[in-house]
């Protein structure tokens, strides 16, 4: 249901902020900086999680229901391997276009910056973003629109963007 998948997009996301928080921490230690470890101690930026959380809430968990549910597989309904090629085509070339750049805007919007500054984030971190998704996402989509149950395949996105929203937070907070 659109309500499971919202809620696990925004906690997904947000655990994939604390991740990276966590991961600039270790970063900063290994360059011999002098930081409390106490995570609560004023290292961790709860306002950078809850601009993901929110954003898995009401932009990426309902955007993506709807792009898989009444987009994707009501286009293309088949499950052999030419199908299967045309559906990561079809999620590539127009979902990854539009969801990428939302992300940059949504979260740059959700943080307060103006439409200006999010403008500036997205041209300046899309290409690189861009480049590293096209040697990720089109090979899992192929095996998750393949295998993976329908009904399930969100979850699927999800788990694997755990890492890739990790990667995400790092560029749109520290890159």
């Amino acid at each position: 249901p659109l309500v499971t998948k919202c809620v696990t997009t925004s906690t997904l996301l947000g655990l994939s902020d604390i991740n990276c928080q966590f991961i600039r921490l270790k970063l900063d230690q290994s360059k011999g900086e002098n930081i409390n470890t106490s995570f609560m101690s004023g290292y961790w930026n709860p306002g950078h999680t809850g601009a993901m959380m929110l954003y898995g809430l009401f932009v990426s968990g309902p955007s993506q229901h709807m792009w898989l549910t009444r987009v994707v597989h009501n286009v293309i309904k088949e499950r052999t391997w030419k199908a299967t090629i045309k559906k990561v085509a079809l999620d590539f070339s127009v979902g990854s276009l539009v969801m990428m750049p939302m992300f940059f805007l949504g979260i740059n919007l959700i943080e307060g910056k103006s439409l200006e500054d999010a403008t500036g984030k997205l041209q300046q971190e899309w290409p690189g973003v861009f480049k590293l998704s096209v040697r990720i996402w089109p090979a899992f989509q192929m095996l998750n629109f393949m295998f993976v149950p329908i009904p399930y395949q969100q979850l699927a996105i999800n788990c694997t963007a755990f890492f890739w929203n990790s990667f995400l937070s790092y560029v749109q907070h520290y890159g």
